[in-house]
Formats: structure tokens, C-alpha cells, sequence
């Protein structure tokens, strides 16, 4: 299929509070629907926590979250407060989400290291939804 004969719904408004930056989406293999990004509710678009959000199957709404990575983080990886983690891309294999970003480490410029957050599906798909 070529990318031109798609259709799109019409853009919409959202209360999902995200920073100016990239973020990811798609659908596990088990049809819940999942957005990595910088989420917070006071993001002031910083571009941390790296946070990810999941759906009920087969559903277009989000009704769980959880934080990736934090930008002081204890274990491996580069920590700063004004650490940026953003441009994430994620790629299901073999019961887990394997999800990239880059790290600032605070210096800006973009002179970022490269980060691997290896997350279980089975781990995901249990979280606990939202309360209304």
C-alpha cells in the first residue's frame, strides 16, 4: 500500500500533557495500543521522564502508564537532571518491547549517547488502569 492512498482521522484535541519532541507509537501483538514519549503532567516540555502508555486491546485510548527511565537514574546509563531522553523508537520481539532513545547526559548540543530499555509485554499489559 502506497502512503498516499491512507486516510487519516481528523486532527483532534488531547488532554495527554507531551513535550515538543518526538514521540512513538503502535500496537503490541497482543492489540493494545502504546505510546512511548515524555509525559508529565507539568512537562514544561522538558524531555523527561521517558514514560510509555498503554491501551485496552483493539482500543485507540490510553488507560495506563508507566516511566520508562527517569533522567537520574540509578543503573546503567548516563544521569542529569536536565537530561534530555527523547526520539524513542520500539520494536517487539520474543515477549518483550525493546524500546531506543537517546541521552543528552545534560550536555545539549546534541551530543547524545544512544540508551536500550528492554521492557517485558507480559509486564505492560499488567498494569493497572487508571481509576476513573
Amino acid at each position: 500500500m502506497c502512503i498516499r492512498d491512507r486516510t487519516w482521522t481528523p486532527l483532534e484535541k488531547s488532554n495527554l500533557p507531551m513535550t515538543a519532541s518526538k514521540p512513538y507509537a503502535g500496537r503490541l501483538s497482543t492489540g493494545h495500543p502504546y505510546l512511548v514519549a515524555n509525559c508529565a503532567a507539568d512537562s514544561m516540555n522538558r524531555r523527561y521522564p521517558l514514560t510509555i502508555a498503554i491501551g485496552a486491546p483493539g482500543t485507540l485510548q490510553f488507560n495506563r502508564m508507566a516511566i520508562i527511565r527517569n533522567a537520574i537514574d540509578i543503573g546503567p546509563g548516563e544521569s542529569d537532571p536536565n537530561a534530555a531522553l527523547a526520539y524513542p523508537y520500539a520494536i517487539e520481539h520474543d515477549g518483550s518491547l525493546y524500546i531506543g532513545y537517546s541521552n543528552s547526559g545534560g550536555r545539549g548540543g546534541n551530543r547524545n549517547s544512544a540508551e536500550l530499555a528492554i521492557v517485558s509485554i507480559a509486564e505492560l499489559t499488567s498494569l493497572e488502569p487508571f481509576a476513573p
